[in-house]
Order: C-alpha cells, then sequence, then structure tokens
C-alpha cells in the first residue's frame, strides 16, 4: 500500500515553479520544497496543518525581511497550487500522471 511518497521524487504541474526567485540560499529553497511535498503528499486529516504551516513559513520569512513580497506572493501562490493538487488527489478529481 501506498501513501503516495516515492522517495524524493517530487511530481509538479507543467509551469509550476515550487521554488519561486527570491528565495535567498539553496538551504532555504530545498526547506520550501519539502513542505510542498509534504502539502502535496499528506492525507486529507493532515492537509490543514501542512497547508497552515507552510503559511507560517512563508509568513516568518517575510517578517524577518528574508523575502520580499513578491516573493511572499509566489510562495503563497505555490502553496495554495500544491493545496489543490492534494485536495484533487482527495476527491479522484486530480489529473493523474
Amino acid at each position: 500500500m501506498s501513501n503516495d511518497l516515492a522517495g524524493d521524487q517530487r511530481s509538479v504541474s507543467p509551469g509550476f515553479d515550487p521554488n519561486p526567485e527570491g528565495l535567498p540560499t539553496s538551504h532555504l529553497q530545498d526547506d520550501w520544497a519539502d513542505i510542498l511535498t509534504r502539502i502535496r503528499t499528506t492525507y486529507a486529516a493532515d492537509l490543514e496543518r501542512a497547508s497552515e504551516y507552510a503559511l507560517a513559513w512563508s509568513n516568518a520569512l517575510l517578517r524577518a525581511q528574508v523575502i520580499d513580497l513578491a516573493t511572499y506572493q509566489a510562495l503563497n501562490d505555490a502553496r495554495v497550487q500544491s493545496r489543490d493538487e492534494a485536495e484533487a488527489r482527495f476527491t479522484g478529481k486530480g489529473g493523474g500522471q
């Protein structure tokens, strides 16, 4: 039985950049990719928590002036898209890969 976690394999929609420009270090970029993977691969019961964690993480970076507003918006867009992909997987409405 699979829990949709295929090691470090990350699938994304065409044209979707999980690491928008503006995250200043590769460590932050890797952390953000992991956060989005957690959202996309979580179970329904944990989706809200994973999405809220991503929101809090990006808010903290903005408040600490690590990122600018444009980067914050790009991160939020990626969070919302990842959440939508996860919800589509739960409801069976996803395009599948």
